[in-house]
């Protein structure tokens, strides 16, 4: 893990520092889903971790799948590895809670569709203008 970056879990409390991420991802569709980042910590539907003030995932098991909803990294930290860091983090979290998959969703036209297949995600279908992808989870 990055020198002097804190692994923690995510509280209703970290809601400005996340739209302050979102804000600073450089990708303005990350934007138009924040209300869901609200609604589900309202509900609790969710949960993630954060990596200092540098990024965070939110995500929501069920069974042997994670749905990842969100792995935001603030742009001026991209091509850093922490975006590596918080997959390695959420694929922890995955293989300790028996998981299998993580499935996502992410743009067509977007640059994170390189990140994805670069570790392992898989496209299984296509929504809208978005990919459905799968990632496999191995201990």
């Amino acid at each position: 893990m990055a020198a002097g970056l804190k692994r923690r879990g995510l509280t209703r409390a970290d809601i400005p520092m996340i739209e302050g991420m979102i804000r600073d991802c450089g990708d303005s569709r990350v934007s138009l889903e924040y209300p869901f980042v609200r609604s589900a910590f309202f509900y609790g539907n969710c949960e993630g971790e954060a990596l200092g003030d540098v990024g965070f995932y939110l995500c929501r098991g069920g069974g042997k799948t994670i749905r990842l909803y969100f792995l935001v990294v603030r742009g001026r930290y991209h091509g850093l590895g922490h975006g590596k860091t918080l997959l390695r983090m959420l694929t922890q979290r995955a293989i300790m809670g028996g998981v299998n998959a993580i499935t996502m969703r992410t743009a067509i036209d977007g640059s994170a569709i390189g990140f994805w297949m670069k570790y392992g995600a898989s496209i299984v279908g296509l929504k809208g203008g978005d990919y459905e992808l799968v990632m496999r989870v191995r201990a």
